[in-house]
């Protein structure tokens, strides 16, 4: 198997725009009805967005936290 062991800032940053650029094509498709859902949903998608973003990064922050948990201590001695 093929393994690094490490993290690429260019990768993280590639990371962070295509989920924001993913979660506001669709809650704008959702808004405009390219995306069939109820008028309700329609009209909340936008307030939800940020919300949407930030729980994909913190989950994507974490499991990063979990797996480089012992460098992330060592570098902090």
């Amino acid at each position: 198997t093929f393994q690094i062991n490490a993290l690429c800032l260019f990768c993280m940053i590639v990371w962070v725009m295509t989920i924001t650029l993913f979660v506001k094509t669709t809650v704008r498709n959702v808004s405009v009805g390219v995306i069939p859902a109820s008028q309700s949903m329609r009209e909340s998608a936008r307030g939800w967005s940020w919300f949407a973003i930030s729980l994909w990064l913190i989950l994507i922050f974490g499991i990063i936290v979990i797996r480089f948990f012992e460098v992330i201590v060592n570098m902090m001695r």
